[in-house]
């Protein structure tokens, strides 16, 4: 058994892989039940040992876009007050 036995996860989507070996087809792959992705468990260039970093964000808005929208709102109220007074 090795480090790593607990450590499979899709190269597309991050999702973990293990466990999922005994779904394969006759030339040894399987896929990804999340995104169809192919690989293969004995070959460890078709999955990740670490979880993709873009798939732990997956669905969050970056820090600098809500700045924007912040300082963008912020300079539209200035504006407006400034014509109302």
């Amino acid at each position: 058994m090795s480090r790593y036995d607990d450590s499979m996860y899709c190269k597309g989507c991050g999702y973990k892989l293990r466990g999922l070996e005994g779904a394969r087809r006759a030339d040894g792959r399987a896929t990804c039940p999340e995104c169809g992705r192919e690989f293969g468990p004995e070959d460890p260039r078709t999955w990740n040992y670490f979880r993709a970093r873009h798939a732990e964000r997956e669905g969050r808005v970056p820090g600098w876009m809500v700045m924007l929208g912040v300082m963008v709102a912020w300079v539209a109220f200035v504006m407006v007050m400034k014509t109302i007074l």
